[in-house]
């Protein structure tokens, strides 16, 4: 690996016909990779289980084995359809280049096997080891993606851009939703947004408001700063989820070059980023990119190639016509009226239908609505295509049978949609040539899930997601608690405002959960300020009032409440507890630190009512 480059790991999706368990599949697996190179089965997703498990396989290496595990939100234990396979920790260009030819040989193995499929949609995700990144620096890193999020866009295939269909699930762009969360919605603005955070968890629900899904992805640093025993074993990282599946290690050296250019720039520059002028073209924007961020030339020469390539085929002048006008409108201080779809999937919308047209104007030229690929020339062999049935919209098998194995098997989702970039087609697609494309297993699979979704609304249910771990079921509509189904979590939820349950309180009645850890804090700083140690056993003392010199009834270790220190004569005897200004002072450092502006508001006469 290049020098600086911090170490990296990656994460693919797979998904299986039928339910599997963990360990039955990694069997499989390992009896088609050459070598020492195994993969080790996890019960779980957890961050501290993916990182420890498989230490002693590969030793030889100075690597841990490839981690499966169940995909989020899927049961621990029994089969599953949805999977994750994750290395461990790259130092070098050869763990790459190990580790791309492992993704190869499980992707010929599941291929072989027919009991697997690599995941298209899911994408290659990039672990980066945070190491070094303080607050400041995470909030330049945010600032940074926010600026450059259209000079990346254009550098990897439309299937991976915002606004493609896969984008509203797995990768949301951070300007975008920044955009909706604001009145302006220039880039001005939204880096005065990130820059007006105050801590780590106001930052990340400001960018990741609604998960994980995200490009730039901080919730693996929340979820290990806030658990010691975690934190202490698995280091903090930051999640990039917008590249393509891939065992190509060229790809995946010059995209992990990208990511850690990004987390190198936000710690060495202490400068907040400024929005670029309305009159600078997306592939300006790329220019700078390359020269104040990534400043590595070999990583330069390959995207100009690749984007080169992708000029080629067709897919980068909606792009670049659409980064363009979002800049231009980005630079404007003139608010304007939030449109149903963005600008960028209006062009994308645009661009799918020229497509569309052009495919109808010439058979044999057209390509795949998703990964754009050239199809067969002769399309009435319905075996090879699949189109939605309102707009024509004309997508390849090898498309149409990654997508419908995720929508079946991973969000047992009956109603499968069309994949035009933008979302504006809501069409189904066509059942027809559904029939002809998808596997016997998929069939009945999905019109299960279809006779299900009938039943449902026949008898009034509804379905509802779990907002802790994601996991989904279906209530009748008059219920207003949802009971997690997963067994490992079983949270009870309000439908309305996705807060625990609260039965007889009004949705504006709760506390929000941000309200009571910022509440938790405050009062346990001003305990804090309140609150000794013996200087000998620990034993935890609070004094109300009288003699300040005082006798540990523990051990018997007499020292001076006021300032701790077992020889001070200065306070002996005085008569003086700590100030209640010092308790207040505490209360007062400790909401500055936790309090947003919304919380703030909640909290607001706290300390005073505490005192």
């Amino acid at each position: 690996m290049r020098q600086n480059i911090r170490p990296v790991r990656f994460e693919i999706g797979l998904t299986t016909d039928t339910p599997t368990t963990c360990s039955d599949l990694t069997k499989i697996l390992n009896r088609q990779l050459p070598g020492a190179n195994k993969i080790a089965a996890i019960s779980s997703y957890g961050k501290a289980a993916i990182h420890d498990a498989g230490s002693t396989i590969n030793n030889e290496t100075g690597r841990s084995a490839m981690k499966l595990c169940p995909s989020p939100g899927t049961a621990s234990s029994g089969g599953n359809n949805s999977y994750r396979l994750v290395s461990g920790w790259n130092q070098s260009d050869q763990d790459m280049e190990d580790c791309a030819r492992i993704f190869k040989h499980v992707e010929k193995a599941s291929s072989k096997n027919a009991v697997a499929a690599l995941n298209k949609v899911v994408g290659l995700r990039v672990h980066v080891i945070a190491r070094g990144m303080d607050f400041p620096a995470l909030v330049r890193l945010c600032q940074n993606f926010c600026k450059y999020e259209s000079a990346m866009d254009v550098l990897l295939p439309q299937s991976r851009r915002t606004g493609s269909h896969a984008s509203n699930k797995f990768f949301q762009s951070i300007s975008e939703t920044l955009g909706g969360q604001a009145a302006e919605s220039t880039l001005k603005h939204k880096l005065e947004m990130i820059g007006a955070c105050r801590n780590t968890e106001s930052l990340v629900e400001l960018v990741n408001p609604r998960g994980s899904s995200y490009k730039l992805n901080l919730r693996p640093v929340i979820a290990l700063s806030t658990n010691n025993a975690t934190a202490s074993s698995s280091p903090p990282y930051i999640e990039f989820r917008q590249h393509s599946s891939t065992s190509n290690p060229q790809k995946m050296q010059a995209w992990v070059t990208v990511c850690n250019a990004l987390l190198e720039r936000a710690i060495s520059h202490g400068k907040a980023p400024l929005a670029f002028h309305a009159s600078r073209t997306v592939d300006e924007q790329v220019d700078t990119f390359f020269s104040v961020v990534v400043k590595d030339p070999q990583c330069k020469t390959y995207f100009e190639e690749r984007r080169a390539a992708l000029q080629r085929e067709g897919q980068d002048n909606a792009a670049a016509s659409s980064t363009t006008s979002r800049a231009s409108s980005d630079a404007t201080g003139k608010p304007t009226k939030k449109p149903k779809t963005t600008e960028m999937a209006k062009a994308h919308a645009k661009a799918s239908r020229e497509g569309q047209r052009r495919n109808n104007d010439n058979s044999s030229s057209k390509l795949c609505g998703c990964c754009f690929q050239e199809l067969p020339k002769t399309l009435a062999n319905a075996k090879q295509t699949c189109a939605c049935q309102d707009n024509g919209h004309v997508f390849c098998a090898s498309c149409i049978q990654s997508y419908a194995k995720e929508e079946i098997y991973g969000n047992h989702n009956g109603k499968l949609l069309c994949m035009a970039l933008g979302g504006d087609c809501k069409s189904e697609l066509n059942s027809r040539q559904l029939e002809a494309i998808l596997p016997k297993k998929h069939k009945l699979k999905l019109k299960e899930l279809q006779f299900v979704r009938m039943s449902a609304d026949t008898q009034g249910l509804v379905m509802c997601e779990c907002p802790k771990c994601g996991s989904s079921g279906m209530i009748p509509k008059t219920e207003k608690t949802f009971s997690c189904p997963l067994g490992s979590c079983r949270f009870h939820s309000c439908r309305r405002c996705a807060e625990e349950a609260h039965p007889g309180l009004k949705c504006s009645q709760v506390e929000k959960q941000n309200v009571r850890d910022g509440r938790t804090q405050v009062e346990e700083a001003m305990s804090g300020e309140r609150i000794r140690q013996c200087p000998s056993c620990h034993t935890r003392i609070i004094l109300g009032e009288g003699c300040t010199w005082i006798t540990c009834t523990q051990c018997r270790r007499g020292f001076c409440y006021a300032c701790r220190d077992p020889r001070c004569t200065s306070h002996y005897c005085n008569g003086r507890v700590p100030e209640m200004q010092a308790v207040r002072n505490a209360g007062a450092a400790a909401l500055s630190r936790v309090a947003d502006d919304n919380v703030g508001r909640e909290l607001d006469g706290l300390v005073d009512r505490l005192t």
